[in-house]
């Protein structure tokens, strides 16, 4: 499900809380799926267990997940429909994204291209 990339300059725990995000949205983990406990995905990725209750607490209060201490963590139910200060959120943080990608040489049509990439896979459920 996850996948650590040492070399990536975010932080162990941002890409534990990103990977986990990512596999919501392409339907890998479902409302109310479990995950691994702290210590048994500390362990599979190698890390520390402080980085993975790190990323378990920034995807509790980001309502991603629901954590019950000593019980596990289980995928939340998405909001629905989605508020407007989500939606101007969302758009901060596509521009940015987009700010970014200009600066790396990715053209508007490779960006959505990847971008429906992303909704057919989520659509697809795969």
């Amino acid at each position: 499900m996850l996948v650590i990339d040492l070399k990536d300059p975010r932080p162990l725990y941002q890409q534990v809380v990103d990977g986990i995000k990512a596999a919501i949205a392409r339907g890998e983990l479902a409302p109310g799926d479990a995950l691994p406990s702290v210590r048994d995905l500390a362990e599979t990725l190698a890390a520390n267990p402080n980085t993975i209750a790190h990323a378990y607490r920034e995807l509790q209060v980001a309502g991603v997940i629901h954590v019950r201490q000593g019980k596990g963590a289980w995928v939340a139910q998405p909001p629905s429909p989605a508020a407007p200060e989500q939606i101007e959120r969302l758009r901060e943080q596509l521009r940015r994204l987009l700010a970014d990608a200009y600066h790396q040489g990715v053209s508007t049509e490779q960006i959505l291209q990847l971008m429906q990439a992303e909704i057919s896979t989520r659509e697809s459920g795969s």
